[in-house]
């Protein structure tokens, strides 16, 4: 059942199993193996789905059903999203060399946080 709600997200977000497996770290075939039912993901790379998914662990964890964003995302989501406006259009000026650094930028940050 994990692997049918990551595959209901990640189709809500519009992304395609290549652009999942880069914002977690892994190759498109774990995801599509996860979505499959093959295997599922340890707790690291779950906490990853859920980051890129906007979604939280309970939720692929079948713990609840609610993903209503927590009341402090609800208050910083007009600066987040006129962030996100700005980045959106600046995608298109970033070379891959600079859409990697950034990549890998946020994986160290993650892993710090761990």
């Amino acid at each position: 059942m994990i692997g049918a709600r990551i595959r209901e997200k990640r189709k809500e977000r519009k992304l395609n199993q290549e652009q999942l497996a880069e914002l977690v770290g892994v190759v498109r075939q774990t995801v599509s193996s996860w979505e499959n039912g093959n295997f599922e993901p340890d707790r690291k790379n779950l906490a990853k789905i859920a980051l890129a998914l906007g979604t939280p662990t309970g939720y692929f964890l079948e713990e609840t059903d609610d993903f209503a964003p927590a009341p402090d995302r609800v208050a910083a989501a007009p600066r987040l999203r006129t962030f996100r406006e700005a980045l959106d259009g600046s995608l298109h000026a970033l070379t891959s060399e600079d859409k990697a650094a950034i990549v890998e930028f946020l994986r160290r940050r993650m892993a710090e946080e761990e």
